[in-house]
């Protein structure tokens, strides 16, 4: 809805430039992903109880901590 109007759009293929800084970004996401996945729960229940009164998720919070030492 636009100025109270409704309208529709063709769907555009999102633009995907594949540069090396984007897909360095994507595969640091892509590993830190997989890194979760191998923690043990009680790892994982860590970080929940870390980010608990923040904005973010255990898994979040481990992802950026992730991505500020690798970067």
């Amino acid at each position: 809805m636009r100025n109270g109007d409704n309208f529709m759009r063709e769907y555009t293929v999102p633009y995907d430039p594949k540069t090396p800084a984007q897909m360095r970004q994507r595969k640091l996401y892509a590993d830190a992903y997989i890194a979760w996945k191998g923690l043990p729960s009680e790892i994982k229940d860590q970080y929940d109880i870390l980010a608990d009164g923040t904005k973010m998720s255990g898994y979040n919070l481990f992802v950026r901590q992730l991505a500020t030492r690798w970067n």
